[in-house]
């Protein structure tokens, strides 16, 4: 026994016998499959949990995290990323010749493009496109029921099927805001598409990164597709009739659906209004305006009488002012019921049936709100359209809502005023503002009119595409096209209100070897007119319950908050099936785990000939395998 006793020992035999050591633990334990199943034991330990789970070729998809959380605890204590890697090769059919796991979403593609990442996905609020509007996640399933079959707006402006929702739990969350104030939360390993470059060649593309991956000034892709899957009918509202069949209240008549004079009416008391449990008020100094209120009224309540007072200035410099009044309890209740909550301004929210009716129901709305507390205004450096509020919660929304007009808003906070506000800046904005809102007033329609006449190029000082310019102009052949290499230098093409017009032209200067998939991009970025917007802040908030969907198609992305998202799902092939068969019968060897805690197999069954069928592929310390299917 030589316990406790020093030996000396020569650094260099010492080092060089475990180094050896080390490498042979490391080739036999991980590097060289077992020629009996063709498997390197994290493969193994995969499609044993996937075994061990019921994840049959048969059975529904389940959520990649879900198998690599069960095959971390159980099995492979390594990195998540490690495990989850392995499992998309294992569902690649340009990796593996006869895939052992059949995967839901997108798991990559030969180009390329990489897998998207597993997830247990975003929090309950995040407003999802769908084809009855914004919807929150938590809310997509009344009854809680996971079968659901809605249509919901993909990435590339694509409209798919969301087939399945999931409560995925209480989950511990992050939250990233992007310079413009838009924000998203969901649990760490929710993968959101960001764009990117190489690090080698500038080269930009697009990539799904992991929101606890992603850093500040990480460029998001912000959808702002304002064309596709809007609500077609107008929303119903029987529902929302108050019952006072048993009460002296005097009956009125209610609207049936959300219109777009309802829709405006709604408009101005978010913006103006005063709810109070028993009465509304609704206060303005425009007799225009006022007269707006009055002519929707009528229509909407035919027979709600509205008092009107006029009020003297209660204070030097004031104006005389308007007050109307509604005092019926059966048309008050109604509207707190679709959405009118009495509270004070700072809790004010937007109604989210506005968010799920037709596009000239919003856009009566929003026309209505700009009118109120909107503003429009211009001098020789800057011109500013802008909505001002003190709820954090209505700008939020609202600049959510304007995305799905494709106008691009930017959220601000005045600490000194306390008041939330957003901004709209840029030609195209404008123009789609004007188009598609607008506003009620002469006064204010003549200020925008002057404000797009006076412009003459777009606030390009966000709205841009990073990286294109820089890698673009470093492909250029000065000596194939000098003209088209001089323009190019000297014109901008990264901002959309040039590409379309130069980018055929700098493509002409754009070495061969290139042109195709710059052309490629340009066409991409042209078509999905995408926002690029870099990530500001990122912060933990601790655990909340987050939700997600199963989108049945290859891209398995949906739009929330603007973002895009995705996820993947997966399932055993009926190959690996066969794998498997007879494993509870004593036909191969079994050791503990790496706690002790239960068993594992040291080998599977395998009736197939699985290294014959798909070789094999690693590297390892010394040494790398590669064998080919046979």
């Amino acid at each position: 026994m030589e316990i406790g006793r020093v030996k000396p020992q020569e650094i260099i035999e010492e080092m060089q016998n475990s180094y050896l050591d080390y490498a042979m633990s490391v080739i036999v334990g991980r590097a060289l499959p077992d020629v009996r199943d063709g498997l390197k034991p994290v493969h193994r330990r995969i499609l044993y949990a996937m075994w061990d789970m019921g994840l049959r070729s048969t059975s529904k998809l389940r959520k990649s995290a879900t198998v690599v959380g069960e095959c971390l605890g159980k099995y492979h204590p390594h990195g998540d990323m490690a495990v989850y890697d392995t499992l998309v090769r294992l569902a690649q059919s340009f990796s593996m010749r006869y895939p052992l796991i059949q995967g839901q979403g997108n798991f990559g593609s030969l180009d390329g493009d990489s897998a998207a990442a597993m997830r247990y996905c975003v929090a309950g609020d995040t407003l999802i496109v769908t084809e009855k509007g914004l919807m929150p996640i938590k809310e997509i399933s009344s009854d809680q029921n996971e079968d659901i079959k809605l249509k919901i707006l993909s990435r590339n402006r694509n409209i798919n099927i969301a087939s399945k929702w999931f409560d995925s739990g209480n989950r511990q969350i992050i939250k990233i805001t992007t310079k413009s104030g838009l924000s998203l939360k969901g649990s760490y390993n929710h993968p959101i598409l960001i764009w990117s470059k190489n690090c080698l060649t500038g080269q930009p593309f697009f990539q799904w990164k992991l929101l606890k991956q992603i850093g500040i000034g990480d460029a998001a892709v912000i959808d702002r597709a304002s064309d596709v899957l809007w609500p077609i009918a107008e929303l119903l509202l029987k529902q929302y009739w108050p019952d006072h069949s048993d009460r002296r209240t005097e009956k009125k008549i209610l609207p049936e659906k959300l219109s777009d004079d309802l829709a405006f009416i709604l408009g101005l008391l978010v913006s103006e209004g005063t709810i109070k449990k028993t009465e509304i008020e609704f206060c303005n100094s425009d007799a225009e305006l006022i007269k707006k209120f009055e002519e929707s009224w009528k229509k909407v309540f035919p027979d709600c009488r509205l008092h009107k007072f006029f009020r003297e200035p209660n204070s030097f410099g004031k104006k005389p002012y308007y007050t109307l009044e509604i005092h019926s309890r059966q048309v008050v209740e109604f509207l707190q019921n679709i959405g009118l909550t009495p509270v004070k301004s700072a809790q004010k929210e937007i109604p989210l049936l506005i968010a799920q009716s037709p596009k000239s129901v919003a856009s009566s709305f929003l026309r209505a709100c700009f009118e109120g507390d909107g503003s429009i205004s211009f001098s020789e450096k800057m011109t500013e359209l802008s909505y001002i509020s003190t709820s954090e919660d209505l700008i939020k929304r609202m600049q959510i809502i304007l995305l799905r007009f494709g106008i691009f808003s930017v959220r601000r906070f005045d600490k000194w005023r306390r008041t939330h506000k957003l901004y709209i800046r840029g030609l195209n904005n404008y123009r789609d503002f004007k188009e598609q809102v607008g506003f009620v007033c002469v006064s204010k329609t003549k200020k925008l009119n002057e404000a797009i006449t006076r412009l003459h190029k777009n606030y390009s000082q966000s709205d841009f595409v990073p990286y294109l310019g820089e890698f673009v102009r470093s492909s250029f052949d000065k000596g194939n096209d000098y003209q088209s290499w001089e323009f190019a230098m000297k014109h901008n093409f990264d901002r959309y209100s040039n590409m379309e017009q130069n980018y055929s032209r700098v493509l002409t200067a754009v070495r061969p070897p290139y042109k195709i998939y710059t052309d490629a991009i340009f066409e991409n970025l042209l078509y999905n007119n995408y926002l690029f917007d870099p990530v500001a802040k990122k912060e933990t908030c601790g655990k909340e319950k987050v939700y997600s969907l199963r989108v049945d198609s290859d891209c398995h992305s949906f739009i929330g908050n603007g973002f895009i998202n995705h996820n993947t799902e997966c399932r055993l092939t009926a190959l690996a099936e066969e794998m498997m068969q007879d494993i509870d019968r004593d036909t191969v060897n079994w050791v503990e785990n790496y706690d002790g805690t239960r068993q594992e197999p040291t080998v599977l069954p395998s009736k197939l000939p699985q290294l014959l069928l798909n070789g094999s592929v690693g590297i390892a310390v010394g040494m790398a395998t590669n064998i080919p299917p046979h």
